[in-house]
């Protein structure tokens, strides 16, 4: 059962729409309404499904041969299930395919990410995680090309997710953002959104969230389209590995 996320946890570092990605504000109207008008809502969910769809039936031929690959090399679980917080804080399990070794020690990413709140204003600080020897051989390439996330879109049917939005938060990272930058939590996470195409993982965690409240502040049918049609170029030119 889904459940409420509760009030974040307190701290003495914030991730929030401050920090290092000042040249972002001026990209977001803050006459801007908040929240998706009732028939963007529609127009984008019948988008998601649309589009979601064709892709997981032609897609089944690289479904396969990712399942074969990933029990070849590792032993485990072929997928990946992790907890995450979605449209208006509710928990839901997103699935992607497994590109650690089992058992891998998660608390060497949270770390990551608490050292990221405590260097908001740091540019060399990026969101990837570089060396991490608890990625397989395939698991890297399988992150390099994003195909590793392809699971991502039965999220997206399920209606958990959708093909444009923020990136579901893990649910201590919550806990590391100000109430400002968990307004990218109105909306409901996507598989792609703004950070993806303008550097994915090589941007800092506060270019990150200003991103996303972009985004939030400027949704629109139109502009899902364009970050779609970025997201496929992007894939073809390897952008951000």
């Amino acid at each position: 059962m889904d459940k409420q996320l509760g009030e974040p946890m307190g701290t003495n570092h914030k991730l929030g729409g401050s920090g290092s990605a000042h040249l972002y504000r001026g990209d977001s109207d803050a006459s801007a309404t908040t929240r998706p008008r009732r028939f963007y809502g529609v127009g984008k969910r019948v988008l998601d499904i649309a589009l979601s769809t064709p892709i997981m039936v032609l897609g089944v031929p690289i479904f396969l041969a990712i399942i074969i690959l990933i029990r070849i090399e590792s032993p485990g679980p072929v997928l990946f299930l992790q907890e995450r917080v979605g449209h208006h804080r509710i928990h839901f399990r997103i699935l992607k395919f497994r590109t650690m070794y089992h058992d891998a020690d998660e608390s060497v990413h949270e770390e990551h990410h608490r050292r990221l709140a405590r260097a908001d204003d740091d540019a060399s600080q990026v969101l990837r995680l570089t060396g991490d020897d608890r990625v397989t051989r395939l698991g890297g390439f399988l992150r390099k090309w994003s195909l590793d996330e392809l699971p991502n879109l039965w999220n997206v049917l399920k209606g958990e997710m959708s093909l444009v939005g923020p990136r579901p938060l893990i649910p201590y990272e919550v806990a590391l953002f100000d109430e400002e930058a968990l307004r990218r939590l109105i909306v409901k996470p996507g598989v792609s959104g703004l950070a993806q195409v303008n550097g994915r993982l090589d941007v800092t965690a506060g270019e990150r969230s200003n991103l996303d409240l972009v985004y939030v502040d400027t949704c629109s049918m139109w502009g899902d389209i364009v970050i779609l049609a970025k997201t496929v170029l992007t894939f073809f030119r390897n952008r951000g590995q």
